[in-house]
């Protein structure tokens, strides 16, 4: 009766709870153990995510572990994340096991062997929703020209005449079009903030150029000849050689203090109607002086 009383309490503790325990399999040999349920919204592809982790080989040796944020469903981290956590709702604490092949495959990385499925013991701590937005409207605001060939319009003055200079931890919202109005590039759509010290990040000579003339809290219209952008190469998949951009800039903060503006007061509309969904004005712009009307006598 021991040893029966004995397996019987052994079998109890073992046996994993309904409740507790969810094994979701998944295509590619993918396995979600979910250990606890959140309550909060469920991770979508294209929704910036936040995810503690640890993750171990199979034999139990760790190799990482942390806290990362990331935008789900991009190929930003391994396809057994992109598609594990997606099975996830915010608060869920989870085990994923996931094959070589949803991994680093035969390549491995860093102490991860070649053809090492993978464990990662989860928690999705918060799921951003994309913020909404719409393209700066500046149709009627003066574009101003500077030597270098970029243009730019004034959407909201900055709340302080500061311009930004290098050293400064600056945090800029920005969505990024082609001249047709297809946009390539959002920090909307990650619901974050492109956070950076000014004069230490490689970015396009148009934009280093742009920050130069903005200031905290304002939001600018860049218009980038292709030649201050990606050039005759341009980004393969992404865009075309010889490009000219567009870019909706808003500076957010500067050194954790955030910025406020004030709005252009609103001035006459284009009696003709822009191109493009982005308003891309004719390059009929002066530099760096407020175009005035000519007045007949």
């Amino acid at each position: 009766m021991k040893k029966l009383y004995f397996l019987l309490i052994s079998a109890i503790l073992c046996a994993p709870s309904a409740k507790a325990q969810d094994t979701m399999n998944l295509p590619g040999g993918l396995r979600c153990i979910i250990h606890k349920k959140g309550n909060g919204d469920a991770a979508m592809p294209g929704n910036m995510v936040k995810v503690k982790y640890a993750g171990r080989l199979t034999d139990g040796t760790p190799f990482d572990a942390g806290t990362i944020p990331f935008q789900l469903g991009v190929g930003q981290v391994i396809q057994g994340w992109d598609e594990g956590i997606a099975a996830l709702n915010t608060g869920d604490s989870a085990t994923l096991l996931i094959p070589s092949t949803m991994g680093y495959g035969s390549m491995g990385a860093g102490s991860i062997p070649p053809n090492a499925d993978l464990i990662f013991d989860v928690v999705l701590l918060e799921v951003m929703k994309p913020i909404d937005h719409q393209p700066f409207d500046g149709r009627g605001l003066d574009t101003l020209k500077t030597p270098s060939g970029l243009r730019y319009i004034i959407i909201r003055k900055p709340g302080d005449t500061a311009r930004l200079k290098d050293g400064q931890q600056v945090s800029i919202h920005y969505a990024g079009y082609l001249t047709d109005g297809s946009k390539f590039d959002a920090s909307y759509d990650r619901s974050q903030p492109l956070e950076f010290e000014v004069g230490r990040i490689g970015l396009i000579k148009g934009w280093l150029e742009m920050l130069t003339m903005a200031g905290n809290g304002g939001k600018y219209r860049a218009i980038i000849p292709s030649g201050l952008a990606y050039g005759e190469r341009g980004y393969p998949g992404v865009i075309p050689p010889n490009a000219t951009l567009v870019f909706d800039m808003e500076v957010v903060s500067v050194n954790g203090v955030k910025g406020e503006g004030s709005f252009v007061p609103d001035m006459p509309q284009l009696e003709e109607p822009a191109p493009s969904p982005v308003n891309v004005p004719a390059d009929n712009s002066t530099s760096g002086k407020s175009k005035k009307k000519n007045k007949k006598g």
